[in-house]
């Protein structure tokens, strides 16, 4: 979810039943569902007891209003963990790459992420060394169990002229 989707998030998008939650997209005018897992269902379900009556989300206890930004408690959850240069957006980046790393299909990715281009979830989703070396592994592995006659066996290398001295 986007941040603006975030902040703006009210009780009536999120379904505990269904365990979904309905994001007014924002920046497309189109809503998309995003699945709850057991973690975020959790956290809403304490955030939820916590609310007061407030029909927004995500509210700042002191005025009991929805927050219009977190740059300051990011900038200082950043600094007390010890990341730099960290900016609210990268977390979305971040998701998409876990998504692709995990095997989801661009479409898949894309309606999580509320794209309606394609285009638009291909900058959103980095190879990472270890998806790049767990592709490399994975063609090795399945070379293994090939019948026909790898371009690498023993029997199809090139001959290497001997070299005289």
């Amino acid at each position: 979810m986007r941040r603006g989707d975030q902040l703006n998030l009210l009780w009536e998008k999120v379904d505990f039943q269904r365990d979904v939650i309905y994001v007014p997209n924002s920046k497309t005018g189109r809503d998309y569902a995003v699945p709850m897992n057991a973690d975020v269902r959790n956290t809403l379900l304490v955030l939820r007891s916590e609310a007061n009556g407030s029909e927004y989300v995500f509210i700042n206890p002191k005025t009991k209003k929805p927050y219009t930004d977190l740059k300051k408690a990011f900038g200082t959850a950043c600094r007390i963990a010890g990341i730099r240069d960290l900016h609210w957006h990268d977390l979305r980046h971040t998701f998409g790459t876990r998504l692709a790393e995990a095997g989801c299909s661009e479409a898949t990715i894309a309606s999580l992420m509320g794209h309606s281009d394609p285009q638009t979830t291909r900058r959103y989703t980095h190879a990472t060394d270890r998806a790049k070396r767990a592709a490399v592994e994975a063609v090795r592995v399945l070379r293994e169990n090939v019948c026909h006659k790898s371009a690498t066996t023993a029997e199809r290398l090139p001959k290497l002229a001997a070299v005289s001295a």
